[in-house]
């Protein structure tokens, strides 16, 4: 495809049918949803809906890549941000130089670039620049071992439920041991009411302006990123004394919960007890497993040692024009959480 011939353009400047279409054929498992929350994925307004971007040829997009909104804390001062969500060149116009293009616009949307690509696009975006942090996990905390989508497809359903029974004793002593007695401690469906107090403890807990790469995590960012979220009735609050977490209970390839957001991710000491608190739960209710995502190597090994816990590692990526931002970026260490991202899987 002639370069010349290559339009990029906001997906606002074109027909929201035209988008829908091309997410048809791009992401057909997460049609039931992603026509009616694709504005609030990509956080449109914050960057006065020049986001999604999109490449078009005869009237239909052949390319895409999403744009998440964002401040960020960087050596000090707030810069803009944007999170690279859905990536996609439709198979028929990939190795045609599309992928590269849709990286050169992206990275003019905001002072600093980040991103979860998947093994095939992070080589696209290395070499276009783009640099690979180190300390970048899923932690996978188990309960029902054997309930893991990974193990799903693998053993018949009666092996499994055998399984779990067998390692049921286990599992629960691991956890029993640090986990809170259930007087200790409030779990919540979301309101507004305990959200307030889980933010004021976050609030509290970084009073102080970061040194390390962070979210700028303002009221405007948590009410979007939070209160106005599609999975927002899936939401619960964790509390206990002066920590809190917010959680997601999700079923969309078994049960599962995700930890989005803490309000102090130094406290080791209550992350571990607050895992083992929800592994006790878990057990209860036939969860497989409990999942958080940090880029904090130290945290992620004393998990390791301390949780029965599986450690992933995932690709991050980030980029800036700005000399000057890529250097700080390069230097300082990252400080991310699952609700940064877009690994939150909405259904």
């Amino acid at each position: 495809m002639e370069k010349s011939n290559i339009q990029i353009k906001s997906a606002f400047e074109i027909p929201e049918k035209e988008l829908i279409e091309f997410y048809a054929q791009a992401f057909e498992d997460r049609m039931k949803y992603l026509p009616h929350i694709w504005r609030w994925l990509n956080r449109s307004d914050f960057y006065d809906n020049k986001t999604p971007l999109v490449i078009e040829k005869d009237g239909k997009v052949i390319a895409h890549t999403g744009l998440t909104g964002f401040n960020l804390w960087l050596a000090g001062k707030q810069k803009t941000a944007c999170w690279m969500i859905d990536y996609k060149i439709l198979p028929q116009f990939q190795r045609q130089g599309l992928g590269s293009a849709l990286s050169k616009s992206l990275v003019s949307v905001a002072d600093c670039s980040l991103g979860l690509p998947n093994e095939k696009s992070l080589g696209t975006l290395l070499k276009n620049g783009w640099k690979q942090y180190p300390h970048s996990f899923q932690v996978f905390c188990f309960a029902h071992i054997f309930n893991h989508p990974a193990l799903i497809g693998k053993l018949p359903k009666i092996i499994r439920k055998t399984l779990n029974i067998i390692a049921f004793p286990f599992v629960f002593l691991i956890h029993r041991v640090n986990s809170y007695n259930k007087k200790r401690f409030k779990f919540e469906k979301l309101t507004d009411s305990n959200f307030a107090e889980f933010y004021r403890l976050y609030k509290e807990s970084n009073a102080e302006t970061p040194t390390v790469i962070t979210p700028v995590r303002d009221e405007k960012y948590a009410h979007w990123r939070i209160l106005q979220s599609p999975n927002r009735e899936k939401y619960f609050v964790y509390l206990h004394k002066n920590f809190g977490a917010i959680l997601l209970i999700n079923n969309n390839h078994g049960e599962y919960i995700d930890v989005l957001w803490v309000s102090n991710n130094r406290n080791f000491g209550e992350i571990k007890k607050m895992i083992a608190t929800l592994g006790i739960f878990a057990l209860k209710r036939g969860i497989a497993y409990i999942r958080l995502y940090s880029t904090d190597n130290e945290l992620v090994k004393f998990l390791k040692k301390n949780i029965l816990s599986k450690i992933k590692s995932t690709y991050l990526v980030y980029f800036s024009k700005n000399e000057e931002c890529f250097k700080e970026m390069e230097q300082n260490e990252f400080n991310l959480e699952l609700l940064d991202s877009d690994m939150e899987h909405i259904r």
